[in-house]
C-alpha cells in the first residue's frame, strides 16, 4: 500500500486519518485488520461493485438511496463502516461513523473528492436536510474507482482556478484580506497533470486546503446546480466569459439599481440576508476596479487561449462530446446564492440585467 506524503496530515483536532493510494481489497483488508465487530459496508450508484470481492462473515452491505436514517436501522454491534461513493454518500457514512464513534474508511468514486475532507457537511435524514458534524476518516484511493469522473475532476480544478482568481480580484476591489490558505491552492495547481492519478492528487490537496479555510469560490456553486455531464466545465466557461466581459468592458451604471427584493423572491433567498453595498462603497468598489482591470486580464486572458486544450483534455478523459456552457437563466441569481463574489459585484453595478 501506497501512502502520498505531500498531501498534507489533517490539522489537529479534525482526525489523523491517512490519505493511501491502493485497491478497494487492500484499503478493505487493512481496514478490518484494525478493528472489531460488524463492518457495514456502504455504497452507490456510483461505485456499486466497488465491494464486490469482500467476503467477511463480520460484513453487512447496504446501497445508499439518498437518506441516512436507514443506516442508524443498522448500527447495533457495528464496529466500523467503510464507505464508497459520492460525496454525497460518504457524507452521510462520516455522519454516521461521527454519532456511532466507530472508525471510518472512505474510498472516494469521485476524483474532485467532494465529502471527504470537511468537518461539517449537509446530510438528509427522513427527507430533511441537517449541517451536521462530520468524521474524519482514513482515505483509500483506488484509481479505478476514480477513472470514470476524471473529467469532471479536471474541469473542477479549472474552476478552483478561477476561484484563486476570483478571491485575489475581490481582495483588491473590496479592499480586504485574502482567504487563508490562498498560496495553497496555487501550490496544489502546480502539481495537476492530464492523468488520472494527478488529477485526483491535486483535488485531494485542494478540499484539504478548503477544508481549512481556502476560498472555493462562486463556480463551485454554480457547477451544483447545473444538471448533465462535466457540469464543472459548464460552470467554468460561463463564468470565464463573464470575468472576460466585467473586466474587458464593464462600466458600473452610476443610475441603476438592482431591485434586489425582486431579485431575491426570485431566487428563493431571504431579502435581509443580501449584502448590499452603499453608494459610497459602491464608488469606491469602481474606483479599484479601474485600477486592477490590467492585471485581471493579464490573468484570464491566458486561460481563454488554453480553452481548446483544455476541451480536448476533458474529451479524451470523459470519452465523449458534452455541453460546454450555460445560459443566463442558470447563473442570473447566483450573487444571491454567492453574496460575496464577482457576480454579485457585477449585480451591484447594475450589469447583470444588460446581459
Amino acid at each position: 500500500m501506497r501512502f502520498y506524503p505531500s498531501v498534507p496530515k489533517r490539522n489537529p483536532g479534525a482526525g489523523d486519518g491517512r490519505i493511501g493510494f491502493c485497491t478497494v481489497e487492500d484499503g478493505v483488508r487493512e481496514t478490518l485488520s484494525r478493528t472489531a465487530g460488524r463492518a457495514l459496508f456502504v455504497t452507490d450508484g456510483t461505485a456499486l461493485a466497488a465491494f464486490s470481492s469482500v467476503s467477511s462473515p463480520r460484513a453487512t452491505f447496504l446501497v445508499y438511496d439518498g437518506d441516512a436514517l436507514p443506516l442508524f436501522c443498522l448500527a447495533d454491534g457495528v464496529g466500523c463502516i467503510l464507505v464508497a461513493g459520492s460525496g454525497e454518500t460518504v457524507r452521510a457514512a462520516r455522519y454516521f461513523a461521527e454519532a456511532c464513534s466507530v472508525p471510518c474508511a472512505i474510498f472516494p468514486a469521485e476524483a474532485a473528492s467532494d465529502g471527504v475532507f470537511e468537518d461539517m457537511g449537509c446530510v438528509f435524514l427522513d427527507g430533511a436536510p441537517h449541517t451536521v458534524p462530520l468524521k474524519a476518516g482514513e482515505v483509500y484511493y483506488d484509481l479505478t474507482l476514480s477513472e470514470k469522473s476524471a473529467a469532471e475532476g479536471y474541469a473542477r480544478l479549472l474552476v478552483s482556478r478561477l476561484a484563486l482568481f476570483e478571491e485575489r480580484m475581490l481582495a483588491g476591489i473590496l479592499r480586504r484580506e485574502r482567504c487563508p490558505r490562498f498560496e495553497e491552492g496555487y501550490a496544489a495547481l502546480a502539481g495537476a497533470g492530464e492523468d488520472v492519478a494527478s488529477i485526483v492528487r491535486a483535488n485531494a490537496a485542494l478540499r484539504l486546503a478548503e477544508a481549512g479555510g481556502l476560498c472555493t469560490g462562486e463556480g463551485t456553486v454554480l457547477s451544483r446546480g447545473l444538471a448533465g455531464a462535466v457540469p464543472s466545465w459548464r460552470a467554468y466557461r460561463a463564468l470565464l466569459g463573464l470575468y472576460l466581459a466585467f473586466f474587458r468592458f464593464g462600466k458600473p451604471r452610476k443610475y441603476v439599481v438592482p431591485d434586489y427584493a425582486a431579485r431575491a423572491r426570485e431566487a428563493g433567498t431571504e431579502y435581509g440576508k443580501l449584502v448590499i453595498p452603499t453608494p459610497m462603497e459602491n464608488r469606491s468598489r469602481a474606483l479599484s476596479l479601474e485600477s486592477m482591470r490590467a492585471e485581471a486580464l493579464r490573468e484570464l486572458v491566458p486561460l481563454e487561449r488554453r480553452a481548446e486544450r483544455d476541451l480536448r483534455v476533458l474529451r479524451t478523459l470523459h470519452g465523449s462530446l458534452f455541453p460546454e456552457g450555460c445560459g443566463k437563466k442558470e447563473w442570473k441569481y447566483l450573487p444571491e446564492r454567492c453574496p460575496r463574489s464577482l457576480t454579485a459585484l457585477m449585480r451591484d453595478f447594475g450589469l447583470l440585467e444588460q446581459l
